[in-house]
């Protein structure tokens, strides 16, 4: 397993796409990555439509990877890991109206962590395929919730996955309780 670079520890402007994707991994052959306007087309038509300035204030912050900027035809274009990006940006997008934005960030940077570790099978995005081992975690640990609501009268609000690899690396996903289990 490739040790990956923890984003809550890098400023906004360490927090890139091109730092977090192993040199090995699919995504990381740049020559394949899609532009800004490129990413944003995607969006432009859904019921949620992306704007630039959204996109930018979420890389500012550090939310989202900064993108790589390369120099064509006499100007800085934008490129993005086209699986991963997409998967992000769609993911905060649907986050980000039911919780706070600071609580998105720590969910994506873990998501985005998770799909890079865990890959992406052909033909299947990096969302279905983390989607699909969080459910297999859910329905093991489903009863959970009810034994501990049983004994405490309180009911679950958050689960953190922690995944170490053995070279002591690890990082954490965190997960509103009611968006892991559906």
């Amino acid at each position: 397993m490739t040790a990956l670079a923890t984003p809550a520890a890098n400023p906004p402007d360490e927090y890139t796409w091109v730092g977090l994707i192993p040199p090995d991994d699919q995504e990381a052959d740049t020559a394949q990555w899609i532009t800004r306007e490129q990413l944003l087309a995607e969006f432009g038509n859904t019921a949620r439509p992306v704007t630039e300035r959204a996109l930018k204030s979420w890389e500012a912050k550090g939310i989202l990877p900064r993108p790589l900027v390369r120099w064509k035809d006499g100007r800085p274009h934008t490129w993005y890991p086209p699986a991963l990006a997409h998967d992000a940006v769609y993911r905060l997008v649907n986050l980000k109206e039911r919780h706070p934005l600071k609580l998105v960030a720590t969910i994506l940077k873990g998501h985005i962590q998770a799909m890079i570790v865990y890959g992406t099978p052909e033909g299947e995005t990096p969302s279905e395929r983390w989607n699909a081992i969080l459910q297999d975690i859910a329905n093991q640990f489903a009863p959970l919730e009810d034994i501990y609501q049983q004994f405490t009268g309180r009911r679950l609000s958050q689960v953190e996955i922690k995944v170490t690899d053995d070279a002591d690396e690890s990082f954490t996903v965190t997960y509103p309780w009611s968006t892991w289990r559906q």
